[in-house]
């Protein structure tokens, strides 16, 4: 995680944080709280991360009332992170 970087993170170290807290099953509140984003900010970079196919979700019921929603990261979501990373530490070694 970009937790060493100095000031604002962009959102490309956002969605690379949500798809590394998520590599397994994962609720809301948790992702939330680890990759440090408030709840609107939450929802746009989950429903980006869906879209691209590089975050899954699954809603289970737990109750007859309450369902569940677990997010886990793709293989695909995995490798794009891992360029990231690449990329971030290329750019460090560079500075």
């Amino acid at each position: 995680m970009f937790t060493d970087s100095k000031g604002r993170r962009d959102s490309i170290q956002i969605l690379a944080d949500i798809i590394t807290i998520s590599q397994e099953p994962t609720g809301k509140t948790r992702i939330m709280r680890m990759a440090n984003v408030q709840y609107n900010m939450f929802q746009e970079y989950v429903e980006a991360l869906l879209k691209m196919g590089f975050l899954e979700q699954n809603v289970e019921r737990v109750k007859r009332n309450f369902t569940r929603e677990r997010y886990q990261s793709t293989a695909r979501g995995m490798q794009w992170c891992k360029k990231v990373f690449d990329i971030y530490a290329q750019l460090r070694a560079q500075i």
